[in-house]
Formats: structure tokens, C-alpha cells, sequence
């Protein structure tokens, strides 16, 4: 069993930080454009599985009344998509099951890169508290065409405000959340046939 992966430059808090959800995000300090174009090419170019278009993810960068406007159309108004930038991956349907796997998959790719890149992240499955308030929304903002139909994840992208970045077990600073469910981690086992 290795015992020692720091020969692998194996960095185990990068990976931690991808399963933490950020809930406070300075807007003083956005994504740097530098930044945001190389997180833009993974969104382009994601994973695929014998290139099946698997997700639509659209943007929205530096806007925080259209991050509130967003935020409004879940079922639960939830502080972790308040970031400068969100990246909303949606789907048409027609590939069923595999749709949030590959968008989960996508998103997931993602933020370990925003991660390397200095970023916390807040992931986001809360949904849309109707059908009908989605698609309107979407036409309302100009994102037409099947491919928007079904909201699949939200990934929120950005600089922590000073003084509410996580804290050693996972959580986040902020005492009005100190009895959610993401406070401390929840480790899987691995069993062995």
C-alpha cells in the first residue's frame, strides 16, 4: 500500500476543495479573464463518451443581477450559486439517465481545474420550481432550442469573501449554517470482492 504520495506531487487538499460548497463569494474579486477563458475551453471541450453531445452549458460572468435572476428559479434559493461566475450545464433529455452523470462528470472536471486555479466552487441541484418558469426564463434570456430544456447542475466559480473561506473540516465560516448537512465530510468505504 503507498503510504507516501507526495513523490506522485499528489496534492490531497486540491482535490478536497472540489466536494466543499463555497457560500460566500466576493464579488470585489472576480475570475480573472486569463482565467476564465482556459475554465471557458474545458466547458468546450468536455469528457465524452464516443462523442455523444452530452450537456449545454451556458455562462454567466461578473453579473450579479443575472446571477439573483437565476438563483429566483430554483425550487430553493440557495447562496452557493451567488458567485461572479456560473456555469450552468443543461440538457435536452434525450439521453436520459446519462444526462446529469455526464454533466455531474463535466462539472466535476471543472472545478478541480477552478480549484488549481486559486477558486472555490459551490455546486448547485436544486432545480427549477417549474417546467414552464424555465423554459420562459431561458427564452427570456435568449437560450433557445431543446438543448436548454432540462437544468442539470449549477457549478459557482470564485474568490471566498475575506474571512468566510472553509474552514479545516470542510465546512464553511458562516455561523448561520453551522447545522447543514455538508458541515462535516462523509466518507465512503471502499469494500473489497
Amino acid at each position: 500500500m503507498i503510504t507516501d504520495l507526495t513523490q506522485y506531487n499528489f496534492k490531497h487538499e486540491n482535490i478536497h476543495e472540489t466536494i466543499r460548497c463555497q457560500r460566500n463569494f466576493d464579488w470585489n474579486n472576480p475570475v480573472s479573464l486569463e482565467h476564465l477563458e482556459i475554465l471557458d475551453e474545458y466547458v468546450q471541450k468536455p469528457g465524452q463518451q464516443q462523442g455523444e453531445h452530452t450537456s449545454t452549458a451556458f455562462k454567466i460572468y461578473n453579473n450579479y443581477e443575472k446571477v439573483q435572476e437565476l438563483n429566483n428559479q430554483l425550487y430553493q434559493v440557495n447562496e452557493q450559486v451567488l458567485a461572479p461566475l456560473v456555469y450552468v450545464f443543461t440538457s435536452d433529455g434525450t439521453l436520459g439517465e446519462k444526462n446529469p452523470f455526464f454533466a455531474g462528470f463535466n462539472s466535476g472536471m471543472l472545478s478541480k481545474v477552478a480549484n488549481e486555479l486559486g477558486y472555490q466552487t459551490g455546486f448547485c441541484l436544486c432545480g427549477v420550481s417549474s417546467n414552464a418558469k424555465w423554459k420562459s426564463w431561458c427564452r427570456e434570456n435568449g437560450l433557445d432550442g431543446p438543448h436548454y430544456n432540462n437544468l442539470e447542475f449549477i457549478l459557482s466559480i470564485g474568490h471566498p469573501e475575506p474571512g468566510k473561506e472553509y474552514n479545516e473540516n470542510g465546512s464553511y465560516c458562516n455561523e448561520s449554517f453551522e447545522d447543514h448537512e455538508h458541515f462535516t465530510y462523509n466518507w465512503s468505504e471502499v469494500k473489497e470482492l
